[in-house]
Formats: C-alpha cells, sequence, structure tokens
C-alpha cells in the first residue's frame, strides 16, 4: 500500500494557529494538546486518504474530511500527495474559494 506524504497548504497552517491562539484565550494547555491531536490524526491521513468522508457541500473523489472534535480537515488527494486545504469548526459554512489550493 502506498503511503502519500501530507502536505499542508499555508491556508491550513494559518488556520491551525488561528484555532490555537482562540483556545488559548481560556485554556492555553489544552491548546497544544489539541494542535497534537489534530497534527497526529493529520500524519495518519496518508496511509489510508480514501478512507474518509467526501465533502457533502463539494462533492469530488479528490476532496475528503475528517474530524477532530467539532473541527473538520478538509484536504485533496493527489497522484503524488495529500494537501490540507484548510481546518475550520463544523459550525462555519464552507466557501468553495477556501479549497483552492495554491500549489495545485
Amino acid at each position: 500500500m502506498k503511503k502519500y506524504p501530507v502536505i499542508w497548504t499555508p491556508q491550513a497552517k494559518r488556520d491551525l494557529r488561528d484555532i490555537k491562539r482562540y483556545i488559548s484565550r481560556d485554556a492555553p494547555s489544552t491548546a497544544k494538546a489539541f494542535i497534537r491531536r489534530i497534527q497526529e490524526r493529520v500524519r495518519n491521513i496518508g496511509v489510508m486518504p480514501t478512507a474518509a468522508a467526501l465533502v457533502s457541500d463539494f462533492p469530488r473523489p479528490d476532496v475528503r474530511e475528517i474530524y477532530v472534535g467539532s473541527y473538520r480537515i478538509i484536504y485533496r488527494i493527489r497522484e503524488q500527495d495529500v494537501r490540507i486545504l484548510l481546518v475550520m469548526h463544523g459550525a462555519q459554512l464552507l466557501i468553495e474559494d477556501r479549497l483552492r489550493d495554491s500549489d495545485a
């Protein structure tokens, strides 16, 4: 079975920093632990990227999502790698423009 390298887009990195900053306002140690949880889950995406659900509001076979807590991690499967496109709270509306992969 092929293992894909997992690449964070600049947008996804910003999302992660914003989430950490937001949670840190009230609970800095919880924020660090939660970000580590997200990063660990993302590392595993490269093993079986198609095992995750399709994004219901953007149904394309190459765009998938997983949840960590209330947060959606949306990624695109490409021939040579998996790109983490964004990390967002599940209550937020997904805007298609946010799914752009600047390296695609």
